[in-house]
């Protein structure tokens, strides 16, 4: 059995547990693209970017003071949530001022 057929057995076994996951279809599309078996990381990719749009429309996970907080999209109960909107607004704009622009193709492919 070649690696890339058992990274395929793994992540079956993986998608059991963690459907959706990210990670899991990102180590799959590295063992291609380390194939050069381009169509299947662009099969993967196309998959990755699908789940991730998923994702961020339901969530955001920021970490702060070694603790993680959750925020989920329309949900205004967090006791805070006026002033992490207020931090997360000032940091988006000091990063496009400094010439940020959104790209959620790399950050599925871990760019």
């Amino acid at each position: 059995m070649s690696n890339v057929e058992i990274a395929k057995v793994a992540l079956k076994h993986m998608n059991e547990f963690e459907p959706n996951n990210l990670a899991n279809l990102f180590m799959l599309s590295n063992i291609y693209k380390d194939l050069r078996r381009l169509e299947d990381v662009a099969r993967l990719n196309i998959a990755m970017r699908d789940i991730m749009f998923k994702k961020l429309s339901r969530f955001s996970v920021i970490g702060c003071n070694d603790s993680v907080v959750e925020l989920y999209s329309l949900d205004e109960r967090h006791p805070e949530i006026e002033s992490i909107y207020q931090s997360l607004k000032g940091l988006t704009t000091l990063l496009r001022l400094n010439g940020y622009v959104l790209n959620l193709v790399d950050v599925a492919h871990g760019n």
